[in-house]
């Protein structure tokens, strides 16, 4: 990066005030806007750091539940009472795979698509006069 070129300094004693107060506005502008960034910046860290710490109390919970109902399933199957183990529970949320949503839309789209004609009806039988 080339070095920056020095610019000739203009004092108010130099004559265009009104360059001179112009300047001095922008500058404090300039200053008020990259204050408002910084403080922006800050914000959006801290709101990040505490997204995560929600996040990991969240997991945690997660998991406990999960201990939970192993523990429970296993009660129950000690004591010969008939369980229904929904072992797929566990595959709903997964930090490898990510959120399902494609085979949610894949699902609606499935459900919503009328390429099948629906099975007519029977009409029922007409009376005589």
């Amino acid at each position: 990066m080339p070095p920056k070129s020095k610019k000739a300094k203009v004092s108010e004693e130099s004559g265009d005030s009104a360059y001179v107060d112009k300047r001095k506005r922008n500058n404090d502008s300039v200053k008020k806007s990259r204050d408002k960034s910084k403080k922006k910046t800050e914000e959006t860290v801290e709101k990040v750091q505490k997204l995560k710490e929600k996040n990991k109390k969240l997991e945690g919970k997660i998991d406990e539940q999960k201990k939970t109902k192993k523990f429970l399933l296993d009660l129950a199957k000690q004591k010969n009472l008939p369980v229904d183990d929904d072992s797929g529970d566990d595959d709903l949320i997964s930090d490898e795979e990510g959120t399902d949503d494609d085979d949610v839309e894949k699902s609606v789209t499935e459900e919503s698509d009328d390429s099948e004609p629906a099975p007519a009806r029977k009409q029922p039988a007409k009376r005589k006069k």
